[in-house]
């Protein structure tokens, strides 16, 4: 690796000539090319990724790779795809991405985010900066790990910086007006000048996003009303919802138009050992579930607490196990309340759903109910 001076800048340069890997957990490599696996240790000895080496072998009649288990005694495994009996004669190693250090990437990003002079603030809940560049507030999100769908659904025209980890699951969303918003992690994390210079291009570029003004009116909103009047907003709100049903049908259409994106994806916070950090689920079904007629309501106003399992625990008591909906004015969710929520699905359908204060955001902005929260 080597040092270049531009400017007021140090760019550090590595031998890996633009090649890049999809930041994905159980993304292999065979040792034999030796090409990325160098890029692979490289990110790994960053702290980025964590790496692990298996011995595989490939089924001869799906091609699918199969992992061959270290206690293995047989001379061969069974394909999980095919069910055929592959031999292990021919095992070889590969290396996988075993973890992706979360924590570690946001670090990086805020290190190049003060580096560049921006002024910013992070949301923890949701993962993601705002950052001011000049007099506009540009979003900067990493797809699969922001959870913020009011700032991306019909936001097409606006300002997003998207990072990306893994270029594979973002290439839906790109097109020729909007592929300057998306640049990968790996060209920017020792690339300060790319970095900046792909914040001043959007800032140009695109218009500011007008979700940012709605989230202000919201918080001013709830820090004026008592919890009973939040639950007298949560009634207009579903009521306003209702009354509105055609463009609620159009929000679900356009859901359903982009069924296997991040536009339609919901992340929860789950983790723990041996678990992935996020885990995904469709919010065009989880909508639906939350919008039933039967379902009996919770609405709950949090401002800098956490709504936790024992929260969880004693509304769902309130309502006698019914199926309910929960409405609460906060992203902070103890991880243990989604994953309660995640066992309740069952073939895309929800018992529990819990809208939080992203899930209202992304309703009140795309089915235009800006009023209810007040000027």
């Amino acid at each position: 690796m080597k040092k270049i001076l531009s400017g007021n800048y140090c760019i550090i340069q590595s031998g890996r000539n633009n090649l890049h890997i999809p930041l994905r957990e159980r993304y292999s490599i065979p040792s034999n090319d030796m090409v990325r696996l160098s890029v692979l240790n490289e990110l790994e000895k960053l702290g980025f990724i964590d790496i692990i080496k298996k011995s595989v072998v490939i089924c001869n009649k799906c091609d699918r790779t199969i992992p061959n288990p270290d206690d293995n005694i047989e001379d061969s495994v069974r394909c999980p795809e095919c069910k055929k009996q592959v031999s292990i004669h021919k095992a070889k190693i590969d290396y996988f991405i075993e973890k992706i250090n979360y924590n570690n990437i946001i670090k990086k990003i805020t290190e190049l985010i003060e580096n560049s002079k921006y002024s910013y603030e992070y949301d923890k809940e949701n993962r993601y900066w705002r950052i001011k560049v000049r007099e506009k507030i540009i979003p900067l999100m990493v797809p699969y790990i922001s959870n913020s769908n009011f700032l991306i659904a019909h936001s097409e025209k606006e300002a997003v910086m998207f990072v990306i980890l893994d270029s594979e699951r973002v290439t839906s969303l790109i097109n020729v007006m909007n592929k300057s918003q998306f640049i990968e992690f790996q060209k920017i994390y020792d690339n300060l000048v790319l970095f900046s210079e792909t914040l001043e291009q959007i800032s140009q570029t695109f218009d500011q996003n007008y979700a940012l003004t709605i989230e202000p009116k919201f918080d001013n909103m709830l820090n004026q009303i008592s919890a009973y009047e939040f639950e007298e907003f949560c009634v207009k709100f579903l009521k306003a919802i209702k009354e509105n049903h055609e463009k609620l049908l159009s929000f679900y259409n356009y859901l359903n138009s982009r069924k296997e994106t991040i536009i339609n994806s919901k992340i929860i916070k789950l983790g723990g050992p041996g678990r992935s950090d996020f885990q995904l689920i469709g919010l065009l079904d989880y909508l639906q579930s939350g919008l039933r007629p039967e379902l009996f309501g919770e609405a709950k106003k949090y401002k800098k607490t956490t709504f936790t399992i024992e929260d969880y625990s004693k509304a769902i008591i309130h309502a006698d196990t019914n199926d309910t909906l929960f409405l609460v004015s906060t992203n902070n969710i103890q991880k243990e309340v989604w994953e309660k929520i995640h066992r309740s699905e069952k073939n895309g359908k929800y018992r529990f759903v819990l809208f939080d204060k992203d899930v209202i955001l992304t309703l009140i902005r795309c089915l235009k109910l800006e009023s209810i929260i007040g000027d």
